[in-house]
């Protein structure tokens, strides 16, 4: 695969560094609970970039099971670090996150600022340098109960 697809593999799902981000968002006051979705996607990104600074799956697949873009992204995440490689910065910077509500769960926005980054798929690979951008994505979520949520799709625009 080329980096080139495996920055875009990346960027499907989310970031890249250890810190998450804190901004203001535009959601609707009924979601600004500790159980709503500006929460749950702030933690969801901030779990993603744990995964990529540390190479560990496990907890992100298991909490991702619904997410096909999710379960690509943490298997070349796992194959970059099992051949040496790593992923450095590509976290996102939120600016705004927006919920549009269906009967199904719902659809959250988010626009970022990606920091730069790089990527290096193997211990015998070159290390790619990739530039900081702004970045809108779309992640289509479902209620699990007890007011969380699950992450069923993932795209980036």
């Amino acid at each position: 695969m080329s980096a080139v697809a495996a920055t875009l593999v990346l960027t499907a799902c989310g970031g890249g560094d250890s810190t998450p981000s804190q901004a203001s968002t535009s959601l609707p006051s009924v979601a600004t609970t500790a159980n709503g979705p500006e929460h749950f996607v702030r933690r969801w990104l901030a779990d993603q970039q744990r995964m990529q600074v540390t190479g560990r799956t496990a907890p992100y697949v298991a909490a991702n099971r619904r997410c096909e873009e999710c379960r690509t992204l943490a298997h070349f995440v796992h194959s970059y670090y099992a051949a040496g490689g790593h992923i450095r910065g590509g976290a996102y910077r939120i600016r705004s996150i927006d919920y549009t509500p269906s009967q199904d769960g719902g659809i959250v926005t988010v626009h970022a600022r990606q920091t730069p980054g790089t990527i290096r798929t193997s211990s015998a690979k070159p290390v790619h340098h990739f530039k900081a951008r702004r970045v809108v994505l779309y992640l289509r979520v479902a209620p699990k109960g007890g007011g969380s949520y699950t992450v069923t799709s993932s795209t980036q625009g």
